[in-house]
């Protein structure tokens, strides 16, 4: 399982590093960096950014920055927790990471 980004240096205009650079990545996701302004290297982030359009953003909207803000924290909950994807078959990604990563050892 992995995903890359171009370093978001079409916004930015500068190399961006995120929390999947940072090292706070479970060790079953692999992050490659692809050319920059070519979305179609970018599929699951590209897909990514489609459901939350057409599942989050177009359903409601929001009197300021703050509502929009909590609304997303339960966006992402449902989504990565209770959303059950097709493509991981009619898993949620939590799940499907939980399957990837190593167990715990107990101390």
């Amino acid at each position: 399982m992995g995903g890359g980004t171009d370093g978001c240096s079409v916004i930015t205009g500068r190399s961006f590093h995120s929390p999947l650079c940072w090292g706070s990545k479970p060790p079953a996701i692999r992050h490659h960096y692809i050319r920059p302004r070519r979305p179609q290297q970018n599929g699951k982030g590209e897909r990514s950014h489609r459901i939350d359009q057409e599942e989050f953003w177009c359903r409601q909207r929001f009197p300021d920055f703050e509502a929009a803000a909590a609304a997303l924290r339960g966006w992402e909950t449902r989504y990565n927790y209770e959303r059950f994807s097709l493509a991981l078959q009619g898993r949620a990604p939590a799940e499907k990471l939980a399957a990837l990563s190593p167990p715990r050892r107990a101390a």
